[in-house]
């Protein structure tokens, strides 16, 4: 699984509407793309920085989802009244649960 990590300085101001809107416009988009596996967004309110996790299925997949994402994302840059959003790719190689939830696994 790889992973696209998109990090926004987000305008404190606007950033409870802008995530209310993205959770309804955009927020679809992405999890109709094909590969999508999962999403998680973080927020440092006190600094304003804003950071989106998406997982795929494969690279190739977050690869053939890239023109499609950029554009949901110039929207999410409108949104959240930041500047452009730095772009990262990452490899899961460690999905971490714990102790316990292992050992009562089948």
């Amino acid at each position: 699984m790889h992973a696209r990590v998109t990090t926004y300085q987000a305008n404190p101001d606007v950033v409870d509407t802008a995530l209310r809107t993205a959770r309804e416009r955009l927020i679809p988009q992405v999890q109709q793309q094909p590969g999508f596996r999962r999403g998680f967004t973080l927020l440092n309110r006190s600094s304003g920085e804003l950071v989106s996790i998406v997982f795929w299925d494969s690279l190739e997949a977050l690869e053939a989802s890239a023109a499609a994402i950029a554009a949901i994302r110039s929207q999410g840059e409108q949104l959240m009244g930041s500047g452009t959003a730095t772009v990262e790719v990452y490899e899961l190689v460690d999905d971490l649960e714990p102790a316990d939830a292992q050992a009562t696994r089948p």
